[in-house]
């Protein structure tokens, strides 16, 4: 997520709900952080600056790193059929849309971590 307040408001959530978070503004920053670190899950915007979601989503999935499966929710406000079928072809493994469903998010978050994550 590149925008600060979005970042705020997603962090708060999910410290509040007891999640430990990393927050980044870009798709590459998220693949280097991917390549240094483990998670359960990831949510990622669609739209970023430096390289956008659906490219570094594609480029994890690919990368066959040890996060390679890891589940990745997509964020956005773009919720027409063919480009939610986009992001899904991408490699997301959900997409959200913006304002979050912060149930469905946090049903989603809750499986990731009891599944260990990828």
């Amino acid at each position: 997520e590149d925008d600060a307040i979005n970042q705020m408001l997603i962090d708060t959530m999910l410290k509040r709900w007891g999640f430990e978070t990393t927050v980044v503004g870009d798709g590459q920053a998220a693949l280097d952080r991917l390549g240094a670190q483990s998670f359960d899950a990831v949510l990622m915007d669609v739209n970023m600056p430096v390289m956008d979601g659906p490219t570094a989503v594609g480029r994890l999935r690919t990368g066959g790193g040890s996060q390679a499966g890891v589940p990745v929710f997509a964020l956005t406000a773009d919720v027409l059929p063919d480009h939610v079928a986009s992001y899904r072809r991408a490699g997301f493994s959900a997409v959200l849309t913006k304002p979050v469903d912060w149930g469905r998010l946090k049903d989603l978050l809750d499986a990731a971590a009891a599944d260990g994550g990828g």
